[in-house]
């Protein structure tokens, strides 16, 4: 008989923002079977059976949400009550002063990541937060620059990249199933518009937060699967077309790869995650829908087509999947940080906290060429993150730097903004 010693240790966790991505994502898989479970391995593709390690599987983490706020206190006692969640507040700065927590994880609007991100420096060490940190590459970039040196740790959430079909797809390109990638095509059902504004030219989705997360998390996916030819994806050209507000971009990157971005004209739609095609050499390419099915097709081979099993018909579930996967990662990362025994240890899976604000400082970056784009209606080129580029954000980042910086500062030329790209 086998004999397992519980290891799990408890991450108290507080919530900012009770929307519908709490309520029917992050809250279920905090509190489902899916937050112990074992990582997702790629077995229901590889068809590889499960180890005896993974049937004995200890989570290094047990979540427990302590607290609930949100600018609504009334929807933010609802989505309490409902999830069996001790405390709710109206005021998130109230919560952070009241309420003793490990890790916080933020659902709001990117203006208020922003701004919890710099009052919960002091209050925690670790901020989940879903969708961008700020909704400009300059607030991205002045938000890192404030933050940098200190101890808070910034997890951009990127559910769509641990989505199922999409995980397998990358384990795919990585064994080079298909070859090299020549083409990527993204089909998306909802508007990259705001329906209120679509007939002003250029009304993009930044106005409006649920908009906004969904052209961010689909532009992040690119991010992640064009990474797979060198390393690192660099957009440096968007073009961008609108009709009947249908909206098809372009998007060229630094390793010669391009891809193509088809946002459909309905206000609302029923599956939260799009379509992906990946095309490779000799005719070989992988389709993957709702994040949940995937079919690999090779000439003179059959279609071979995989979807994990146990999942439910709608296709929201895989949204959920792609959500539980990405805290499951971060609360291993962060889990050794917050041991009770108080000593400081390396997290356990490999974080990069510089890459992460990095990363989406440049889907940002397609979303607001595709703006440029879409106004002026020709490509634009797209300036790198670097140094010499970071002039152009330092005289709106100067006023948060300090008078003592400022003050050693020698010239424009010599000042740059210490990311690590």
């Amino acid at each position: 008989m086998w004999y397992i010693i519980n290891t799990m240790r408890r991450v108290r966790l507080g919530i900012i923002g009770a929307g519908a991505v709490t309520e029917w994502a992050i809250l279920p898989a905090l509190s489902g079977p899916d937050a112990v479970s074992p990582p997702d391995t790629g077995a229901w593709w590889s068809r590889r059976p499960s180890s005896h390690s993974v049937i004995r599987y200890q989570a290094p983490s047990l979540p427990e949400v302590v607290a609930i706020a949100d600018v609504e206190p009334e929807r933010a006692e609802r989505v309490a009550q409902a999830a069996r969640v001790r405390a709710a507040y109206g005021d998130w700065r109230r919560m952070l002063r009241e309420v003793q927590i490990d890790a916080l994880i933020c659902a709001a609007t990117p203006e208020i990541a922003g701004e919890v991100a710099i009052a919960a420096n002091s209050a925690v060490n670790w901020l989940w937060v879903y969708g961008p940190p700020s909704a400009s590459v300059t607030g991205t970039l002045r938000l890192t620059q404030r933050l940098e040196g200190r101890a808070l740790h910034i997890w951009c959430a990127r559910p769509l990249r641990y989505a199922a079909a999409h995980r397998a797809a990358r384990q795919l390109l990585e064994r080079e199933e298909i070859g090299a990638v020549s083409a990527l095509t993204l089909r998306w059902g909802t508007s990259l518009y705001v329906p209120d504004k679509a007939e002003s030219e250029g009304a993009l989705a930044p106005d409006d937060a649920l908009h906004l997360s969904s052209a961010y998390a689909a532009f992040d996916l690119l991010l992640g699967l064009g990474s797979h030819q060198n390393g690192s994806a660099v957009p440096v050209r968007v073009l961008a077309h609108e009709m009947n507000r249908a909206t098809t971009l372009q998007v060229h990157f630094a390793s010669g790869l391009a891809a193509t971005a088809l946002f459909a004209g309905a206000e609302s739609w029923n599956s939260p995650l799009p379509r992906l095609e990946i095309c490779g050499t000799e005719g070989r390419s992988i389709i993957c829908e709702a994040g949940r099915r995937l079919w690999l097709h090779k000439p003179q081979e059959a279609t071979r087509f995989m979807e994990p099993p146990g999942l439910a018909t709608h296709v929201s579930t895989a949204n959920l999947i792609g959500v539980a996967e990405d805290l499951k990662t971060f609360l291993a990362a962060c889990v050794e940080d917050i041991a009770a025994d108080g000593v400081k240890r390396e997290p356990s899976v490999e974080f990069n906290a510089a890459a992460m604000p990095v990363g989406a400082a440049r889907a940002l970056q397609i979303l607001e060429a595709a703006a440029d784009s879409l106004a002026n209606h020709q490509m634009v080129d797209i300036q790198p993150l670097r140094e010499a580029n970071r002039r152009q954000v330092m005289e709106s980042v100067a006023p948060d730097i300090g008078e003592e910086v400022k003050k050693n500062r020698q010239d424009d030329v010599s000042y740059t903004l210490p990311l690590q790209l």
